[in-house]
């Protein structure tokens, strides 16, 4: 386990993988500037405008990167090293 309070994720090669799910955070920031300049006069029409928008996405995972790997179900069910 790589952090104090990480959440394991298990996998026994060639049959298994589990890992959780929860907790994920997400945050969602966006910011959206919009201008449009107008100008008429008699038969004449113009019309400027632009745009700027800035969005961030963050995630995070709690417990990514923990990770426990078995080579095989014995060595998963009698705690067995793999090395025999």
């Amino acid at each position: 386990m790589n952090e104090n309070n990480g959440l394991p994720s298990l996998s026994i090669v060639g049959s298994v993988s589990m890992t959780s799910v929860l907790p994920r955070t997400y945050t969602q920031n966006s910011f959206v500037f919009n201008d449009v300049f107008s100008f008429l006069s008699g038969a004449n029409a113009m019309k400027f405008g632009g745009s700027v928008t800035r969005l961030e996405d963050n995630l995070d995972f709690a417990g990514f990167g923990s990770f426990v790997q078995f080579l095989s179900w014995p060595d998963f069910l009698l705690g067995l090293d793999g090395a025999n």
